[in-house]
């Protein structure tokens, strides 16, 4: 996704009275809000992402990565912690940076 499209995405949340204000895994949790409240529809479009983290940290990890942080999410883990996962490569010695 790109910004404009993410900006888009939380106008239609707050339109829908869904505010979020985490961290990290906010377009998550806006996502699963807004299922809440009705139907969602996925539309076909290119998403525009940085690659960065990718090329880093290798698919497999990046992947383990980001499952880590999701079930962490859903257990209850702070975002607070769950970005201190996200950041440090969930507690390795090697640290991505932004």
């Amino acid at each position: 996704m790109t910004a404009h499209t993410l900006g888009w995405a939380r106008r239609l949340a707050k339109s829908r009275g869904v505010s979020v204000e985490v961290p990290i895994m906010e377009d998550y949790e806006m996502v699963r809000r807004l299922r809440r409240r009705g139907r969602i529809e996925i539309v076909e479009a290119d998403a525009i992402t940085s690659p960065r983290r990718w090329q880093q940290l290798g698919v497999w990890r990046t992947t383990w990565i980001n499952q880590v942080v999701v079930a962490g999410y859903r257990l209850g883990v702070s975002p607070q912690r769950l970005l201190r996962w996200y950041r440090r490569g969930t507690g390795s010695s090697t640290h991505y940076t932004a």
